[in-house]
């Protein structure tokens, strides 16, 4: 079973990311309008981020729930050449722009292998795997973006608060996992909105977009509420 899940991860890693569905935002207003996102790649990666989320999420639960270290080391594989670590979105900041040691919990590779570790004492060939990685991992791993795990409570909200640089293009985007019709809204320091996404005719499934270039530096306030009385899983990425 444990080599059947290595090949099913390695064989859709393959294939790479799943087209990913539009999403419409609300007509933003001047500010995020004025200036465009300055690559036309950074939301594709962030769709790529969520994706490669979603499957460590899944490989850590099944590794915890069948006692499967190799299910952890392709968990920390992924974090690593995504260049992501997750982190539970529950009382953290949402974090735009470089990401600089910040102090919230977070899963990174290190985390996964130590965990590893411990479940493969009786097994000597997985744990040499395991040490080799960590010493690979020991040289340093600066992610690149912080990728933030959440259960959404039925007709739940979600706020998070987030800092933004001035003349810098922002983006967030979301997904649930499609049982939920979900609404993203972005405002500044004096409430003003700056960015409203929801799915079209509100339908369930689909991402949530919200892209802004903020004049100056300033603070901002997310929420992510769910429309509907079923929880959901969702998972929310910045640039």
């Amino acid at each position: 079973m444990r080599r059947t899940l290595s090949r099913l991860v390695a064989f859709s890693l393959l294939l790479g990311s799943a087209a990913i569905a539009p999403a419409s935002a609300a007509n933003p207003p001047a500010e995020a309008a004025s200036a465009p996102l300055s690559s036309s790649d950074t939301e594709a990666d962030a769709g790529t981020q969520i994706e490669a989320a979603a499957l460590v999420r899944d490989l850590v639960a099944y590794a915890r729930a069948a006692e499967d270290p190799e299910a952890l080391l392709v968990a920390a594989r992924i974090l690593e050449n995504e260049n992501i670590v997750l982190a539970t979105a529950d009382g953290a900041p949402l974090v735009i722009g470089e990401v600089r040691g910040e102090d919230i919990p977070i899963v990174e590779p290190l985390t996964l292998l130590a965990e590893a570790r411990a479940m493969a004492e009786d097994d000597p060939a997985i744990l040499r795997k395991i040490i080799d990685m960590i010493a690979s991992e020991d040289r340093g791993f600066l992610p690149q973006a912080i990728v933030y795990t959440h259960d959404l409570k039925g007709s739940g909200k979600l706020v998070m608060r987030a800092r933004a640089q001035g003349g810098r293009p922002a983006l967030v985007r979301v997904r649930g996992d499609g049982d939920a019709r979900l609404e993203m809204l972005v405002s500044d320091e004096s409430g003003r909105e700056v960015c409203r996404s929801r799915p079209d005719n509100g339908a369930r499934g689909g991402d949530l977009v919200c892209r802004w270039t903020p004049v100056a530096t300033g603070n901002y306030r997310l929420e992510l509420i769910n429309r509907d009385r079923v929880w959901t899983r969702t998972i929310l990425v910045s640039n």
